[in-house]
């Protein structure tokens, strides 16, 4: 996924773990150090309060699967 896909996604998740509006100042997205049958992507995220959120994203669409 794109960092511009990610966006929407993680706000609402984030939003929905920690049960307030949470407010993103910037991700940095990169190809995961591992992999299973599925792509993984390393995700840091900068919330507006400066504090740092580091997520592994599994994408599991078929467009994602590994040969």
């Amino acid at each position: 996924m794109t960092e511009a896909e990610l966006l929407p996604v993680l706000k609402t998740a984030l939003t929905e773990h920690f049960a307030a509006p949470v407010a993103l100042a910037r991700i940095h997205v990169r190809p995961g150090t591992y992999a299973s049958s599925y792509q993984l992507q390393e995700v840091d995220v900068e919330l507006a309060d400066g504090s740092w959120l580091p997520l592994v994203v599994k994408s599991l669409g078929r467009q994602s699967m590994l040969p």
